[in-house]
């Protein structure tokens, strides 16, 4: 009925006018950490998703998830930006990076649940996990400089979250070389194109065939969440036919795991290598002034040793790096 004709009803009429809507006022002053956790709270029983939740929380890690959204690099994928999606792997790279990559040997990878992704948002909601967003900025740099011009093989979220482990892992263990980009990038296109390829292969297969080719294993992974176990799994498989098929092209050598060169070096270099003089412009340097520089890049697999460290200014570090980068993009 219209409300014309309910209103023309005896009956029906005043008992529609009637009505009683019940309702909680929420107060316009309300603090916006009670407001998001009254949000969080109502949707939990609905279809509001993850992602969708994690930014109604406030804090600074929401807030550099927030910032790091726009990584181009995205943009080369399938990957959807529907419904905070980009958000989510970010929340996901968060976490991995934290309980995994930062840590020595390692462990178990954590559960990607709503619930541990809450948790770190609010254990780092006043202050941020040291140079998380500088490596997860140096990860994407090293994604886009590896595929060029598309990355399209990359469908759904638990690929991507592979792919950016191994870029992690050879961009902070290995020296970044234009060689190893290539195989990288040729490496994880042919990887996934089986995988997808092999997505209809194993509708008849029993769990004992697929098991035994690495290809059919993974894909038969794609779809079964994120728990700890699967994330385990397609990493393993992922990075032992990664360095398997890398070893037969191009040796891989591990970086000099000391980044840093230490006091006693910097101390040398200043005062009897390099007298306290600057490299660069030649120029006296003041100690609180001094950056020391690996002639031959760390990332390039350049030893942290007295031979091959050089004194310079601050300045003339930073615009000596700078000016290579410039180079290396004409």
């Amino acid at each position: 009925m219209t409300f014309k004709d309910i209103q023309k009803d005896n009956e029906l009429g005043p008992s529609f006018n009637n009505y009683t809507i019940w309702y909680i006022p929420i107060p316009y002053e309300l603090d916006d950490e009670t407001t998001c956790e009254l949000f969080i709270r109502l949707q939990e029983g609905i279809s509001t998703n993850v992602p969708e939740k994690l930014n109604a929380m406030k804090g600074k890690l929401r807030n550099s998830v927030f910032k790091l959204k726009d990584q181009s690099f995205f943009e080369k994928t399938k990957l959807k930006s529907y419904r905070f999606n980009y958000r989510l792997i970010l929340a996901h790279i968060c976490l991995i990076e934290i309980e995994f990559l930062n840590k020595e040997g390692f462990p178990e990878f954590p559960n990607l649940r709503f619930a541990e992704l809450k948790r770190m948002y609010n254990t780092y909601k006043e202050n941020l996990y040291p140079s998380l967003e500088t490596n997860i900025r140096k990860t994407f740099m090293y994604l886009s400089e590896s595929f060029k011009n598309s990355a399209k093989f990359i469908e759904n979220n638990g690929d991507f979250l592979q792919v950016y482990l191994l870029a992690a892992i050879l961009s902070r263990k290995y020296p970044i070389t234009v060689g190893i980009k290539k195989i990288f990038s040729s490496f994880c296109r042919d990887f996934f194109i089986a995988t997808i390829n092999a997505q209809e292969k194993i509708k008849n297969l029993t769990e004992k065939e697929i098991e035994i080719d690495p290809i059919k294993l993974y894909a038969s992974l794609r779809s079964k969440g994120q728990t700890k176990k699967n994330l385990g799994k397609k990493f393993e498989i992922i990075t032992s036919e990664f360095f398997q098929s890398a070893k037969k092209i191009e040796p891989l050598v591990i970086k000099d795991q000391q980044r840093d060169f230490e006091y006693h070096q910097k101390l040398y270099v200043y005062y009897k290598k390099d007298r306290e003089h600057c490299q660069q412009c030649k120029k006296s340097v003041d100690w609180e002034d001094a950056s020391f520089h690996h002639k031959i890049f760390y990332s390039k697999s350049g030893p942290t040793t007295i031979e091959n460290c050089q004194l310079m200014h601050k300045k003339c570090h930073i615009d000596f790096h700078k000016k290579k980068k410039d180079d290396a993009e004409k």
